[in-house]
């Protein structure tokens, strides 16, 4: 597959989404959130390619990254092609390269990956998995807010609400489980990090579902389960692909920064 047609992928999933969103359906944007949890370190387009390629992915390298994990890719199998950005004066593995790091990027172009399942070799050092309680991850969300200078205060006077974002301040509710803390700190810390910048005026019922895809995507990285969170997400586009795109990079942005801190560094879990 060449750079054209990735892009042409990407165009076509986008209006595939936009038009289930339109019909008040929300399959399609929980697959892509799920995805996107998992690939954290990739952008929402690549992710959409993966997920087009191969929609049981995991864990995607290169050929030569997985060569690094003593693992092989299988003869015959088939590659998936993302779009990976061409740096000037490097000569890494293209598709080990930051895609969130426009220095000297002078374009981007088509590259191939492969899942986990179509290489065999010695076994990858597996992810934490939490099964409905946040475990440590949820302290390393508290010190994500630290290392922002966002103070982390609870309270039993904030009404029906489980939390609140003042900017540099964020409330949650007293004697909350866990799991319901972890996913009330990612929501306002989407709030913090998406919408107190000067001069964003975004409508206050899509930053609500921004924050919640957001929390959604992260609560899915540690592997709690969010039951139906943030399905009212499909109300703010209308089938909009424009707005969509936009609203999607925003939530893929800020849910990789927090995955990417929770997470252990080692791991091959959506990077190449």
């Amino acid at each position: 597959m060449q750079t054209a047609q990735a892009r042409a992928m990407v165009a076509q999933h986008l209006e595939q989404l936009s038009d289930e969103l339109e019909r008040g359906k929300s399959d399609k944007l929980l697959r892509f959130l799920d995805a996107m949890a998992k690939f954290h370190r990739y952008s929402w387009c690549n992710t959409m390619l993966i997920l087009q390629q191969c929609p049981h992915a995991t864990r995607v390298a290169g050929y030569r990254a997985w060569n690094r994990f003593n693992r092989q890719v299988r003869r015959g199998e088939r590659s998936i092609t993302i779009l990976a950005p061409i740096v000037r004066g490097t000569n890494r593995d293209a598709s080990a390269k930051d895609e969130h790091d426009d220095r000297d990027v002078l374009g981007f172009r088509a590259v191939r990956v492969f899942d986990v399942s179509q290489t065999d070799g010695e076994p990858l050092p597996e992810p934490a998995s939490v099964a409905g309680d946040p475990g440590s991850c949820l302290d390393r969300l508290h010190g994500f807010a630290h290392k922002r200078h966002i103070r982390v205060s609870f309270s039993g006077h904030l009404g029906t609400a489980s939390g609140v974002s003042h900017g540099g301040r964020i409330e949650i509710a007293s004697g909350l489980l866990p799991a319901a803390e972890f996913e009330v700190l990612a929501h306002e810390l989407a709030h913090e990090l998406l919408h107190h910048q000067k001069g964003r005026t975004t409508a206050s019922r899509l930053r609500e579902l921004e924050a919640e895809a957001v929390a959604y995507a992260v609560c899915s990285a540690v592997g709690l389960d969010t039951g139906s969170a943030c399905s009212d997400y499909i109300l703010s586009h209308r089938g909009d692909r424009q707005t969509l795109a936009e609203s999607l990079g925003r939530v893929q942005r800020v849910a990789a920064e927090l995955v990417s801190h929770i997470l252990t560094a080692d791991l091959v879990t959506g990077c190449a």
